[in-house]
């Protein structure tokens, strides 16, 4: 059995003109540590080690030539330990990782892994790796150089949703293109560099939305032969013992979508209490508001009926009432609909402003629940209020 070790540095970034800029490396020297074994020709297991990521933040202050400054962050509190991939023909169908990760960790890994998957002759393929399923386009410049571009991707974790109503719609444009270089006997790569791009856009008018990009990049640092315990047996046999061995998790390529706790506020009550300052009329069409409002709308969507009734009903909130009843129309739930109907009276004039602005918002949203439709007919079965001629 053939058995030896690459190092690579790797380097990852991220650019998103909406949330900054962030840049996640390997420390040690920038090292990412490739062990290799070979039961055969066409069958591969890889041991990867992702050694001490960190992250960095793009600043002013940073006095490094590319502007990134290291930050602290939870990356370098998860556990990360070396993982493996089953690389066979040039495909990954799983990869098998410490069962005590993080999905923070994990998912990195799934993605570090996706770069590995690689086919050496042109054509056209579908593939699953970390961007999901994929149509992808395999191109040779040389025999030393491969193009990869992956279109069309569909994740489970990322449902594609269309708004019905063109004005309100979103476009999203994608393109994915990794570019390999081997050494001249193909024995391994030299270098290998993922760009992303997404593009999101209003579709009434493209100059209005934001994009994210981002590149990773591994180059080929060194090969060393050491001396290691040697894994003989079947590829099904050298993997068991792995998985019992070192306590491994079987996982595919395609990311986890991770369940985000909000520390920052326990309630939309305590939400809506700090960040009311940016939910005044003055502040209306700014970020902050618009930052505020998306906060609130996922928070109003996890709320139960009784916090959202405090909320309406504090005197402290009297102001920015509209702005409230715009939120919770964007969350249609049925706790936000009965909270929000045991404070507005549709037959009452005085609360017409205060009706149309929950009932617009309730009306925009491109998908609507079937149990707050429901419930609003039961409302509306009485006469309405008239509203005075325009």
């Amino acid at each position: 059995m053939i058995h030896f070790s690459i190092f690579y540095t790797i380097v990852i970034w991220i650019l998103g003109t909406c949330y900054g800029f962030v840049l996640l490396s390997s420390a040690a020297g920038q090292n990412g540590n490739v062990e290799i074994y070979k039961p055969g020709e066409e069958l591969t297991i890889l041991k990867l080690w992702l050694k001490e990521p960190k992250l960095h933040i793009k600043t002013r202050k940073a006095p490094s030539p590319d502007g990134f400054a290291y930050h602290s962050s939870k990356l370098e509190e998860f556990r990360n330990k070396p993982f493996y991939v089953h690389w066979t023909n040039g495909k990954i169908p799983k990869i098998y990782v410490n069962r005590d990760e993080p999905t923070t960790i994990v998912n990195i890994k799934r993605g570090l892994a996706s770069l590995l998957q690689v086919q050496f002759l042109d054509g056209t393929a579908e593939e699953i790796d970390s961007s999901g399923n994929c149509q992808v386009e395999y191109i040779s410049t040389n025999h030393q150089k491969i193009t990869k571009t992956k279109r069309n991707c569909l994740s489970p974790d990322l449902p594609y949703l269309r708004n019905p109503q063109t004005a309100l719609d979103a476009i999203v444009e994608s393109s994915r293109v990794i570019e390999y270089e081997f050494n001249h006997n193909l024995q391994f790569f030299k270098t290998m560099k993922s760009n992303e791009k997404h593009v999101m856009s209003v579709s009434t008018n493209k100059d209005f939305g934001s994009q994210i990009l981002s590149e990773q990049v591994l180059e080929f640092d060194r090969v060393t032969q050491d001396k290691f315990p040697v894994l003989t047996g079947t590829v099904d046999h050298i993997l068991n013992n792995l998985i019992a061995a070192e306590e491994l998790s079987e996982e595919s390529l395609c990311t986890v979508k991770e369940n985000v706790q909000n520390e920052e506020a326990s309630s939309f009550f305590a939400a809506v209490d700090e960040l009311r300052s940016q939910l005044s009329s003055e502040l209306l069409g700014t970020t902050g508001s618009a930052k505020a409002f998306v906060k609130l709308v996922s928070l109003a969507r996890k709320s139960n009926k009784e916090d959202i009734k405090k909320t309406l009903k504090a005197k402290k909130n009297v102001n920015i009432l509209p702005q409230l009843f715009d939120i919770l129309g964007s969350s249609p739930t049925l706790a936000t609909f009965e909270a929000a109907m045991t404070e507005l009276d549709l037959k009452n004039e005085n609360q017409i402003d205060l009706c149309e602005r929950y009932l617009w918002s309730l009306a925009l949203g491109a998908y609507p629940n079937p149990e707050v439709v429901k419930n609003y007919f039961r409302h509306t079965k009485s006469p309405l209020m008239k509203f005075p001629p325009n």
